[in-house]
């Protein structure tokens, strides 16, 4: 609850001339956001790596459809919220294996990684980091590859997380 300061969650979901700049400016002004929904905002790397310093007490972020994101930027908001519980990285192609190395070493307590359409992930850096990201209890991974690729991925994952939650 609250506003400004006291602020804990904030939804910029499709929030049309809102813009990386903004988003700065908004981290700056609510040090206290625990959820932050971006859903489809248009941010660079560049806007990620500026209000990291300014959270840290993130639990959910939501990426969704930032499409102009990559690795870089990802890893400034990880390493400055070591508590994050929830990343929701949907259609963010960018996004490339390192991603994974990353979370595994800031991101100790996520429990739900959506990473449906990002298509530059492979299927053995998914089944290495949801082998040892032993926190993690979800992970959504549909339009990653093709129907066999994508099957085979989930037995793999079974076989090694069989308490893992897929999504698929």
């Amino acid at each position: 609850g609250g506003v400004g300061p006291s602020l804990e969650q904030l939804a910029l979901n499709g929030c049309r001339g809102v813009t990386g700049e903004d988003l700065q400016a908004l981290c700056a002004l609510c040090p206290r956001l625990e959820v932050l929904r971006c859903r489809g905002l248009d941010a660079w790397d560049h806007h990620l790596a500026a209000m990291a310093p300014r959270t840290g007490g993130l639990k959910l972020l939501d990426l969704t459809w930032c499409t102009k994101v990559t690795d870089r930027g990802i890893e400034h908001v990880v390493a400055a919220n070591p508590g994050l519980e929830e990343l929701q990285l949907e259609a963010i192609y960018n996004v490339t294996d390192h991603l994974l190395v990353l979370l595994e070493r800031y991101a100790a307590r996520l429990r739900r990684l959506n990473l449906r359409m990002c298509h530059c992930l492979s299927a053995d850096a998914l089944v290495q980091y949801a082998s040892s990201a032993r926190a993690l209890t979800d992970i959504f991974l549909s339009g990653l590859m093709g129907v066999v690729e994508t099957s085979e991925l989930v037995r793999r994952l079974r076989a090694h997380r069989p308490e893992l939650h897929l999504h698929w």
